[in-house]
């Protein structure tokens, strides 16, 4: 949970509309289910913060199957979006 709480609550000073906000609350009381559709739901709006938040329960296996090749993808779209988490997670991992 200290990995989590790590990167998830700096977020919340970024979080665009409240559902980027809420999908962290719900995956901070470990309802992972829950988040990942309000994340889901919000990046398919172009919200960078969910597609970064979907990239990291991707990148871990919370709510969905362990993906790193998934979790790239979204922090890709992340990025593009000028969401800057994701632009640094992406110049620390491997192609």
């Amino acid at each position: 949970m200290a990995v989590a709480l790590s990167w998830a609550v700096p977020l919340m000073a970024h979080a665009a509309p409240d559902e980027c906000a809420n999908g962290l609350q719900s995956y901070m009381v470990g309802d992972y289910a829950k988040a990942l559709k309000t994340f889901e739901a919000a990046a398919k709006k172009n919200d960078g913060c969910a597609q970064f938040q979907l990239g990291m329960m991707h990148m871990y296996g919370r709510g969905t199957k362990k993906d790193d090749a998934k979790a790239r993808e979204w922090f890709k779209k992340s990025a593009a979006s000028g969401f800057e988490k994701a632009q640094m997670q992406l110049s620390q991992t491997n192609p």
